[in-house]
């Protein structure tokens, strides 16, 4: 884990609907499931975010948003979200917040693309 960061917050968004929040913050982890009725803490075991996430992910200040994202989804070793917001906040006091949608919706937009092409 990079000792970098002071606080971290990813939301997943799936398929099905389903939103969770990872949350670290003065070494303390916490994983939320978000309902319509609010957020309730739920265990993680390693279905939603990977047990050993916070382990694997090594990113600092230096690095830019899209070299972060990467370190994010390779992290989490899946990605099937369709959705992800992070917002980190590192020891220095510098803050990147980014989002990251899924792979194949860009798949689906770039054959939509050559689609409307062909049909010209």
């Amino acid at each position: 884990m990079s000792k970098d960061i002071q606080e971290l917050t990813v939301e997943l968004e799936f398929e099905n609907g389903e939103k969770y929040e990872l949350h670290f913050e003065e070494e303390e982890l916490k994983l939320y499931k978000k309902t319509d009725a609010g957020d309730e803490e739920v265990n993680n075991d390693g279905k939603v975010f990977p047990s050993d996430f916070m382990d694997k992910l090594s990113i600092s200040s230096d690095m830019d948003a899209e070299r972060i994202s990467e370190k994010v989804v390779a992290a989490l070793g899946d990605d099937s979200f369709i959705e992800a917001d992070v917002e980190v906040v590192f020891a220095d006091g510098s803050e990147v917040e980014f989002k990251i949608e899924a792979e194949e919706e860009d798949e689906e937009d770039e054959e939509d693309e050559e689609d409307d092409e062909e049909d010209k």
